[in-house]
């Protein structure tokens, strides 16, 4: 008989969730090379020309392999992941990254396995020095490198997967670290999630499984060990926790709560489903951000109103060079035409600091986060500036467009960007009537000196930057965490304060931050007087509800008690008082 004691130990853990969705299925332990053996089973050469001769074959093999891979993310409309591998492509080009591999080949006589372990080892070690996440990921870029460069020369790049092409049912990946191309090898389509022990949200693991949408959950120590081959768990990553060994109950559950998740309604055009209202009829816009014609359609079938923030650098991102204008027309042609007359937001290629097209160039800076970056780098290129411009406003013939500049710190770049607009309609011989030109809030400057600004069409709140800038603390920088989670109060004030502003002035706001699709936030924007929000199409159905939920007087009384609580009115006169 079975006895209870005899069945297998039911427990939970918690970690950091990074793509949303639910996984069932059973663990698979999946382990990289093992670099110790590699780094002390080094042996001598003696025709060092043979030597290097194998390296070559296995950058070109290495290069072909991720030029496909790059193809495949772009041909999926994954421009995000297509730039993941188009950048170790770059590195692979780099000859001073390979002569570092070269150069220890000749001076220590070594097998080129043993070289490039040291390397790894070396790399992993650095990781424990640095908390830049910008850095970290650039040096996880040069670590994957390796190991492809490593599994070229083994011979083995396909073997690892074999056991997982064989399995009845996508497994969830358990691995202690996670590279691009461990998941990239999978094809993406044989994983029903991922636990990783160690690793970053602002990973290229991460961008990976929010852009395929696997589940996946990170930093749980010891998981390699905790967890078995083969044993059944739950990954909930709404919630960020393992179930592990389930119940008959839970896994019911949890495979309905999948089932459910798997199967969108579809909310066609202007339909009454589709307007959002509080549920005293108050008109709240919801819209979608966006980085790709896919994401558009995903949007649009989510039940958006609109593409409130299209991200147009996603459209460069990956590309060896500039796109030519036929290109980008069509890239926005696509678009207007799934949007069918709804509002769409063209945000001007936000690039610098952590998005970098491969066919520009960039200064090295301290701090990128602080430097050259969005509009600031557009108008130290001016060319790149009015070609990308011309391009944008050449889609007004699609539809109206909103043209939305980033990273504005001082009136002059708005007024900057405005004259050189109305300059190329004029020249384009195209409709002032079809293109409205606003401006991103999400620098303390600019949230301060509002009504400086001239001739802006709507406004848009950035609270990801605004936020960073607001409270010191790199977004990127993991350790820096306590500061954004302190960091709701503040912003709600301030966004209440530019409510007022623009109110007085008769323009329009929205919130397009990632603030705007946090549960707890929701009723507090609207409380604060936000009509208009943009989040991501997964998350459109699920503020829907929320504001559905609520009245007007509700959510306002709520916002007011909760700035109450932190002193941010001292009397009834302050509470319009601006900055």
């Amino acid at each position: 008989m079975y006895h209870s004691e005899n069945r297998p130990k039911h427990f939970t853990l918690t970690g950091t969730p990074i793509s949303a969705g639910i996984a069932v299925g059973k663990v698979y332990l999946f382990r990289q090379i093992d670099l110790e053996s590699l780094k002390n089973n080094s042996f001598p050469i003696e025709d060092v020309i043979v030597e290097l001769d194998r390296l070559s074959n296995s950058i070109k093999k290495s290069k072909e392999q991720l030029a496909s891979l790059q193809r495949s993310g772009a041909e999926r409309h994954k421009n995000d992941v297509a730039d993941i591998f188009a950048s170790h492509i770059q590195l692979l080009e780099d000859e001073t990254f390979l002569e570092n591999i070269r150069e220890g080949i000749k001076i220590e006589r070594l097998n080129v396995e043993h070289v490039i372990s040291v390397r790894i080892d070396d790399i992993e070690k650095s990781f424990q020095a640095i908390s830049n996440e910008t850095v970290r990921t650039r040096l996880f870029d040069v670590q994957d490198v390796y190991h492809r460069l490593l599994r070229n020369l083994l011979e083995i790049e396909h073997v690892r997967v074999s056991p997982l092409i064989r399995s009845s049912a996508p497994p969830i990946l358990v691995s202690q670290h996670l590279l691009p191309s461990d998941i990239a090898l999978l094809e993406f389509r044989d994983i029903s999630g991922i636990i990783i022990e160690e690793a970053s949200a602002l990973s290229h693991i991460a961008i990976i499984s929010r852009s395929f949408e696997i589940p996946a959950i990170i930093n749980i120590p010891d998981i390699t060990l905790i967890l078995h081959q083969d044993t059944t768990i739950i990954l909930d990553c709404n919630e960020g926790k393992i179930i592990v060994n389930p119940s008959s109950s839970e896994i019911i559950q949890y495979t309905k709560k999948m089932q459910a998740h798997s199967k969108p309604e579809r909310f066609p055009h202007e339909s009454s489903t589709s307007r959002c209202m509080t549920r005293d009829g108050v008109r709240i816009f919801l819209e979608s951000n966006a980085g790709s014609v896919v994401d558009v359609a995903k949007a649009f079938d989510s039940g958006a109103e609109g593409i409130g923030l299209l991200r147009s650098e996603f459209f460069y991102l990956g590309k060896s060079e500039l796109p030519s204008s036929t290109e980008e027309l069509l890239f926005y042609k696509e678009i207007f035409k799934l949007a069918e007359g709804r509002p769409v937001t063209i945000r001007l290629a936000d690039i610098g600091a952590d998005k970098t097209p491969l066919f520009l160039s960039f200064p090295q800076e301290e701090n990128p986060q602080l430097g050259i970056r969005g509009i600031r780098y557009l108008l130290h290129n001016r060319d790149l500036l009015i070609t990308h411009l011309s391009r944008i406003l050449r889609a007004s013939r699609f539809g109206i467009v909103n043209v939305l500049v980033p990273f504005i710190s001082i009136p002059k770049e708005f007024n900057s960007i405005r004259s050189i607009i109305n300059s190329i309609i004029v020249d384009e011989h195209l409709d002032f009537s079809r293109v409205r030109v606003g401006m991103m809030i999400e620098t303390p400057s600019a949230m301060m000196t509002i009504r400086q600004f001239r001739n802006v069409d709507f406004f848009s709140i950035g609270t990801n930057d605004l936020t960073q800038f607001l409270f010191a603390a790199d977004r990127e920088n993991t350790h820096l965490d306590t500061y954004r989670e302190a960091s709701l109060p503040l912003i709600v004030y301030c966004i209440k304060n530019l409510v007022v502003q623009c109110s007085s002035l008769n323009i329009d706001i929205t919130v397009c931050g990632e603030i705007a699709a946090v549960p707890e936030a929701v009723p507090l924007l609207i409380g604060a007087g936000i009509r208009a929000l943009s989040v991501q199409p997964s998350m459109i159905q699920k503020v829907k509800k929320i504001i559905e939920s609520k009245t007007i007087d509700q959510v306002t009384k709520e916002t007011n008690d909760y700035l109450n609580q932190f002193n941010f009115f001292q009397d009834d006169s302050s509470r319009n008082r601006l900055f």
